[in-house]
């Protein structure tokens, strides 16, 4: 029972971390897209 209980638990911190750079990586993502926009508007 607590073997199973670890692996859960180990598997949802993963998920969480692999959620978090997911999230990260997408608001990169539009910083860099609004970046473009705003540039090319000033330009």
């Amino acid at each position: 029972m607590q073997a199973t209980y670890s692996i859960t638990l180990a598997v949802e911190c993963i998920s969480a971390q692999h959620l978090s750079q997911v999230v990260i990586y997408s608001m990169q993502i539009i910083d860099d897209s609004v970046s473009k926009s705003v540039t090319d508007v000033v330009e």
